[in-house]
């Protein structure tokens, strides 16, 4: 499920960690890195099962405002075609989905106040309103109408980014990450028959779980040799006036040049520059791209990198 580039971030940050606190084994840093991923798989749960929690939430409004005596009820306002949305029944009879969530030290059912914001916020919408007018909602309207929950409601609210913020640590830049993953499972159900859902797995094999967990542990057992590396490749700078971001990014990246021989170095050193463009300096990108461009070539003529295929130099 969690993209290379999102495990690259996330060796990055547990590098920061060792950097803070450099008393710490790599076997706990490893464990604190993969403690972060199952967050990140957490989440993906979760918000899948805050579609059901809001119909919940809907139908039990329902419930109440039909027992009242004489009320003319406009039940479309509320959500009649969403509490029998065929992909929230599918949702919530999937037993893995339920028994995750179970499982979870995180229950809506403690954040009512939440899901109320998500289901008042999704009335105001024109997707939701649209929506509830069809008269009978097909296999593709609920399909579509479940698609846009995430991209145009969730997506767009902020409240749901502060709320995320104040719940994890963990789920700070991972939100629309998370959000593209549940769009993909929804695309990916063919039917509703049990059988035809699968929930993503916290890595796509275990060659994403190795290489995350190399590139950690490589970077902190060479710190040194890396440190070295990069202060020869600085003209009249001392590595002290390089942003300490920019210094784990080059890290990395070495150590995904040498231990990794088929991913490509072109491949290993723009997915490093767009992650220097959203966690350092506003020069970063020009700075590691011209290191990594000499090192890279060095290394190659070394034979400190050797690539397998052809064209991955």
């Amino acid at each position: 499920m969690i993209s290379r580039r999102l495990l690259r971030v996330k060796a990055l940050q547990m590098l920061y960690v060792e950097h803070v606190n450099p008393d710490k084994s790599i076997t706990g840093i490893e464990k604190d890195l993969f403690f972060s991923i199952n967050k990140t798989h957490e989440m993906y749960h979760l918000l899948l099962q805050l579609f059901v929690e809001t119909a919940k939430l809907v139908e039990n409004k329902l419930d109440r405002e039909s027992e009242k005596k004489y009320a003319a009820i406009d039940t479309s306002v509320i959500g009649k075609n969403f509490i029998k949305n065929k992909y929230m029944k599918f949702l919530n009879d999937n037993y893995r989905l339920k028994q995750f969530c179970t499982d979870c030290h995180f229950q809506w059912s403690e954040h009512e106040d939440f899901v109320k914001h998500i289901y008042n916020s999704l009335r105001e919408q024109d997707f939701f309103k649209k929506y509830e007018e069809i008269e009978n909602p097909s296999l593709k309207d609920d399909k579509k109408f479940l698609e846009n929950f995430y991209l145009k409601l969730i997506a767009e609210d902020e409240e749901f980014y502060n709320f995320i913020e104040e719940k994890s640590i963990y789920w700070n830049d991972e939100p629309e990450f998370v959000i593209s993953m549940i769009i993909k499972t929804i695309k990916s159900i063919k039917n509703l028959e049990e059988n035809s859902f699968k929930l993503l797995p916290a890595f796509s094999d275990v060659d994403d779980k190795f290489f995350v967990s190399t590139l950690i542990k490589d970077s902190i057992r060479n710190k040194r040799e890396l440190i070295e590396t990069i202060k020869s490749y600085l003209k009249d700078w001392e590595i002290d006036r390089i942003p300490l971001t920019d210094v784990l990014i080059l890290n990395l990246a070495m150590v995904e040049f040498k231990r990794f021989e088929t991913i490509p170095i072109k491949a290993t050193m723009n997915e490093y520059l767009e992650i220097a463009k959203h966690y350092s300096t506003d020069k970063s990108q020009i700075f590691i791209n011209g290191i990594l461009d000499r090192i890279s070539k060095d290394f190659l003529e070394q034979k400190i990198i050797v690539k397998k295929g052809r064209g991955l130099a």
